[in-house]
């Protein structure tokens, strides 16, 4: 039996991001050379930890691609997709000096790969699609940062709520082409047991619904993947791993619906406020 080993993960954009889970911690980080230091040092121990412990990583807040994690990647055999290395992005586009989404591939696992990142209602989007070797099946792999919706908040705002469910519904209909296979992993902003707090009358489904209308089993860890220590909501679930199977006929890709936390909450080997969720896929 084939499997795929695939985690996503937001790094965290920079110290800031850090500094969350230090405050969780109880611990301190100053923005000057000996915070910078430790922040460089707990990076190379994250990139050190997660190499070679998947086939495909789905990455958000990566920023920029001179950063340990991906430079342990990429000399793993790893190439690295998003919106500004796509070969037909618009002039406009190459020019940007940062991205959000990014999405890590084992080449000699990998062929036939064509980037299709793109931005989806403002926000930059990485999908890339590929023939897994061991199967010959065409998958699609979508890395996702979902907006809007604080969680701490009392009430949700209508504007929000909408704003976030409108990017899970495009990040949907970006999936197109030949994969029968469509595996997203996505900052979600949110959770299914917050959403069912809504109070306001809506006519819309919410992001976590359309994905299931969409026939997409959602992989959770059913625990906390991030921390917000100045917040009511402390520590919540926000990172999640989606997966779909299109075709009847071909070897289909069994969902672990439980997922691995990677990492721990620990400032020597984590760099980010969020945790590394890891799904083990089988082919049957």
């Amino acid at each position: 039996m084939h499997s795929l080993n695939v985690i996503s993960y937001n790094m965290g954009t920079n110290i800031r991001d850090f500094a969350w889970e230090c405050e969780y911690l109880k611990k301190k980080i100053s923005d000057d050379e000996i915070g910078q230091k430790m922040y460089k040092d707990v990076q190379d121990n994250t990139a050190k930890s997660l190499s070679g412990r998947a086939s495909v990583y789905l990455l958000q807040e990566v920023d920029r691609e001179d950063r340990p994690l991906i430079d342990s990647l990429k000399l793993a055999g790893c190439a690295i997709f998003h919106i500004l290395n796509r070969p037909d992005a618009p002039e406009k586009t190459r020019s940007w000096e940062v991205f959000d989404c990014a999405i890590a591939l084992k080449l000699d696992e990998f062929e036939a790969i064509e980037n299709h990142s793109k931005t989806i209602n403002g926000y930059d989007t990485a999908i890339v699609t590929a023939t897994y070797k061991q199967t010959q099946e065409r998958i699609t792999f979508v890395s996702g940062h979902v907006p809007g919706l604080k969680l701490d908040e009392n009430e949700f705002f209508k504007a929000d709520l909408i704003d976030g469910d409108k990017y899970c519904q495009s990040m949907i209909d970006a999936i197109s082409g030949d994969s029968v296979i469509h595996i997203i992993g996505a900052d979600m902003n949110a959770n299914p047991e917050v959403l069912k707090k809504i109070k306001v009358e809506r006519e819309w489904r919410h992001r976590f619904e359309k994905l299931a209308d969409a026939h997409f089993l959602t992989c959770r860890t059913g625990k906390p993947t991030n921390v917000k220590p100045d917040s009511d909501y402390c520590k919540r679930e926000l990172d999640f791993i989606f997966v779909r199977t299109l075709s009847t006929t071909r070897p289909a890709l069994k969902p672990n619906h439980k997922l691995e936390r990677l990492l721990k909450w620990d400032i020597s080997l984590n760099a980010s406020d969020h945790r590394p969720i890891l799904a083990k896929f089988s082919f049957i």
